[in-house]
């Protein structure tokens, strides 16, 4: 708690920092899921008669990955900025 000087106390602004990175990274990691969900169901490459598989270049391997890490490492900030909310209610100083 924090003392105001008009002597009442308040809570400290942790818990509103919390939430609002857990919002952040929650949309980022679920932009991110987004777009890894969107790009494995469209896989399927288009054919071509001329021009054959192996050819082709894998664009998508690389940044399907990072984009995978970047969800996950998002998704992880979250759920720990999550635990600081509650653990800031739950334990004030």
């Amino acid at each position: 708690m924090q003392r105001k000087p008009d002597g009442s106390y308040i809570q400290p602004l942790v818990f509103r920092v919390a939430l609002d990175l857990l919002a952040v990274f929650g949309i980022v990691a679920a932009a991110a899921m987004a777009v890894v969900i969107v790009r494995i169901g469209s896989s399927t490459p288009p054919v071509s008669a001329d021009v054959p598989a192996r050819s082709r270049p894998k664009v998508w391997g690389p940044v399907l990955y990072l984009v995978s890490l970047l969800a996950i490492g998002c998704g992880a900030a979250a759920v720990l900025s999550f635990v600081v909310a509650v653990v800031t209610v739950w334990f004030p100083v």
